[in-house]
């Protein structure tokens, strides 16, 4: 599965990113102050993991294919990064900052994460938490749904059944959802994907897919 890497930012400064393509980044706060992390407006690869209080932690973003993305803190003039995005397999040493300065082939995906309780396959129900920084996560929701197909159902309940019990679940969407859901669009999310953090209570490391539900799977909204 996809792997997560954590950048930390500490004394108004990123940590370099090196990392193989398919990757999750996230962004932890180790400052007192806030910071972001965000492309310029306008960017065609444009990502957005802020705003950031002191001790936050991002969204994750995914990298999918081979670059060089440059970001900056928006509260802090001269705080920048990047993150380089290297082929599967490939050493970090062999990166160099012209691997991709034509960036109509190169982006990066954005997935809702929704925070994802209740006991049973049928009474789901995900929170969103609004990145006001972020149009596309201008939204603060309650969603209750459930898995139709059985086989989902059992993977789901066999989990929240076991001693793993009320653990935290994550479930992952692409960035359109949420403006789909609002619009009365999507009342049904095809290509679904649950996360679960057996060793990482707080879910920073990146999760577990769940057995059974390690492919992408409807996920039908109720309410």
């Amino acid at each position: 599965m996809e792997k997560t890497v954590i950048c930390d930012i500490k004394d108004n400064r990123f940590s370099p990113i090196v990392i193989e393509k398919d990757t999750y980044v996230v962004w932890r706060n180790l400052d007192s102050i806030p910071h972001s992390a965000e492309t310029l407006p306008g960017t065609l690869n444009y990502f957005n993991a802020g705003p950031l209080f002191p001790n936050d932690t991002s969204s994750p973003i995914y990298f999918s294919k081979e670059g060089v993305f440059n970001y900056i803190c928006r509260f802090h003039r001269g705080m920048n990064g990047v993150v380089k995005v290297t082929a599967a397999g490939k050493s970090h040493h062999e990166t160099n900052d012209h691997d991709s300065h034509d960036h109509h082939d190169h982006h990066g995906k954005h997935f809702h994460g929704f925070v994802t309780g209740g006991r049973s396959s049928q009474q789901l129900f995900m929170t969103h938490t609004p990145v006001l920084a972020d149009s596309r996560h201008h939204f603060q929701v309650i969603l209750q749904a459930s898995l139709p197909n059985p086989i989902h159902a059992a993977a789901y309940d066999a989990l929240r059944n076991s001693s793993y019990g009320n653990g935290k679940v994550q479930i992952f969407h692409n960035h359109m959802a949420l403006t789909d859901i609002r619009d009365g669009i999507l009342t049904v999310l095809p290509e679904s994907s649950f996360e679960y953090y057996p060793n990482d209570p707080d879910g920073i490391l990146g999760g577990e897919s769940v057995a059974g539900l390690d492919e992408k799977f409807p996920c039908r909204l109720t309410r």
